[in-house]
């Protein structure tokens, strides 16, 4: 447990400055695409139809997509290679999602006391503590990395290896 030093000298919400904000925003709307695209997994994998699946998953979040993911992959093929290759997407999934939350998840604040007032922080939610802002290029570093998972996994489920498996299963995968 971290033991802070420094008295609670802050008020929330802060807002960061229009470039880090904007990346912020960026990377949000990109973890939706990720977050659609485990959905559209879960729908190649079960054999339904996109409406069903959105209906399905409506409101579902990144953990339960990622599990649910798993159980199907199991389910349709054993514990094999195409759920460990399955896995390690996922594993990618939660890294990625871990990073965009803790970008967009904690709580910006702006200190209210001597030598610091005025200076925006971020509150990490975990352990309270006051971490530096981070930087435009880290938060577009993991809008880049959700951005190539997208891809990775689109592709894998579109003309790939999850394509290639669905189709020798007798499954035809749209």
């Amino acid at each position: 447990m971290t033991v802070r030093t420094e008295p609670v000298t802050w008020i929330s919400p802060a807002v960061p400055d229009q470039e880090l904000l904007a990346a912020i925003g960026e990377l949000v709307v990109v973890h939706v695409h990720l977050d659609h695209m485990l959905k559209m997994t879960i729908k190649s994998l079960l054999g339904i139809a996109v409406d069903e699946a959105l209906r399905q998953l409506s409101r579902k979040g990144p953990v339960h997509l990622r599990q649910q993911v798993e159980k199907a992959s199991v389910r349709k093929f054993g514990a094999g290679p195409v759920t460990e290759k399955l896995s390690e997407l996922l594993e990618r999934c939660r890294d990625v999602t871990e990073r965009r939350n803790y970008f967009a998840k904690n709580v910006y604040v702006k200190h209210l006391s001597e030598p610091n007032v005025g200076r925006i922080a971020l509150l990490d939610s975990v352990d309270q503590a006051n971490r530096p802002l981070p930087s435009v290029a880290s938060v577009r570093a993991t809008t880049e990395a959700i951005d190539a998972l997208v891809a990775d996994i689109n592709h894998a489920r579109l003309k790939g290896w999850l394509y290639k498996t669905l189709t020798d299963a007798g499954q035809v995968p749209d």
